[in-house]
Order: structure tokens, then C-alpha cells, then sequence
């Protein structure tokens, strides 16, 4: 399919309009899609969370893209920091964050926003477990996880054809000490790489029609891209 209105070299890392915002924790820029419809794609490491003002510029951000109808979703993902985990503690979300009660009621706010936002939200993870992205698992449209970068996935069910994966999500209420939740979150197990699975929907016809059903047709695309092996 010829592409309108799309950046062809380097997809998934030229951004539409280089409009970036970066600290230590958090940087957010455009990904172009086809018809001049743009992902809002937010790379966050195990610590962007656990910061007020980076919670505050999010929340912004967000309101922001909301305005924008050239922006169609939100892409979160990992930025690739240092901040590897590999035992199975890592399954416990950092509780640290709720420390400050400041943080932990914008990080709250943050999550609500996100889960009522009126675009599609999803999320990337195609490596260790992550503490930061793991608040969001429960709050976006669609979870992502790479089949082999080792989180606790389950085995998958089939829907509609392809099999979607069951991940194995704990946390800590916070408001009752010691007391632990266990979720069991639908994600699908990609097996390509991210500029692949962002190729794929950068070539989707984002037409009047499609953004108006964005939903279901990123679900489509998901679930094409469960076949993509590269």
C-alpha cells in the first residue's frame, strides 16, 4: 500500500512534527501515520512516575493531544534505561511512589485520565518487568508485550483466531497494608520488533471512517500483527 502524508525513512523514529520534550524520566514526540494522522508516543524509565513535575507535564501533554485531531492515540513504552529487573519481586509495583501523598494523588489523577481518555490508549513493553509501566497496565485500550522479553505471560486463549496472552499482573493496595492483588491482564504476545508493529499502523488508511472506529481497527491491527515474525 503506497503511503500519503508519511515520513518514509526511519517510521518509528522520526517524529511528524519534532515538537520533544525531554528530562531524565519522560520524553514525548509524534509518530507519523498514514493521511497526516499522528500516534503521541511517551517513553517513560522505572523512575518518571515517582516525579510530580513529570506526572504534571503528562497530564498536560495529554490535554494537549486531546485537543489535537490529527492525534489519534497515545503510544506509551519504555525508554530503554538502565533500570533492568529480572527476579520475580519485580512483579511488585514500587510502592515507593506512594510515599510523598502529593505524588501518589497526581499519579492517581494521572491514571484516571488516562483510563477516561477519549483516545485510544496503548502500551509498549518489549522488555523486563517495569514497575512504572506496570500502573498502566490497567488504564490503557491495549498492552503489548514483546513475546520474549520476559514478563509473566500465560497461556493464551484463542479470540476471534489469533491467541491473546494472559499476563500475570500483582500489586500491593495500598490502602491495606500486606495486602496483595492478583490481575490477569489480556495482552497480546508480539513476537516482531516495535518499528515493524509501528509500520503496520503507520500503513493503515486512516481515513475520516477509520478514525472514527480507531478503536476497532486498531484492534485489527493488533491482532494482524500477532502473525508478523520480523
Amino acid at each position: 500500500m503506497k503511503l500519503a502524508n508519511v515520513i518514509k525513512d526511519s517510521l518509528d523514529e522520526t517524529p511528524f512534527c519534532l515538537k520533544a520534550i525531554k528530562s531524565a524520566s519522560v520524553f514525548m514526540f509524534e509518530h507519523p501515520l498514514n493521511h497526516g494522522k499522528r500516534l503521541g508516543i511517551i517513553r517513560l524509565n522505572n523512575k518518571s512516575l515517582e516525579t510530580q513535575t513529570v506526572i504534571e507535564l503528562l497530564q498536560h501533554q495529554l490535554i494537549a493531544w486531546q485537543k489535537d485531531e490529527n492525534v489519534i492515540g497515545l503510544w506509551f513504552e519504555s525508554d530503554n534505561e538502565k533500570y533492568h529487573l529480572n527476579s520475580e519481586a519485580d512483579l511488585w509495583v514500587n510502592t515507593n511512589i506512594e510515599v510523598d501523598r502529593g505524588v501518589g494523588q497526581k499519579l492517581s489523577a494521572l491514571m484516571r485520565q488516562i483510563k477516561t481518555y477519549p483516545k485510544v490508549c496503548m502500551l509498549w513493553c518489549d522488555q523486563t518487568y517495569s514497575p512504572s509501566l506496570s500502573l498502566l497496565f490497567d488504564a490503557v485500550n491495549f498492552s503489548l508485550v514483546h513475546a520474549h522479553s520476559g514478563y509473566p505471560l500465560l497461556d493464551s486463549k484463542p479470540i476471534q483466531g489469533v491467541s491473546i496472552a494472559k499476563l500475570k499482573l500483582f500489586d500491593i493496595n495500598s490502602g491495606q497494608e500486606n495486602r496483595e492483588r492478583l490481575t490477569l491482564i489480556d495482552v497480546y504476545p508480539i513476537v516482531c520488533q516495535r518499528s515493524r508493529l509501528l509500520e503496520l499502523l503507520s500503513s493503515h488508511p486512516w481515513h475520516k471512517k477509520a478514525c472514527k472506529l480507531s478503536e476497532q481497527c486498531f484492534s485489527q491491527l493488533f491482532k494482524e500483527s500477532l502473525t508478523l515474525i520480523k
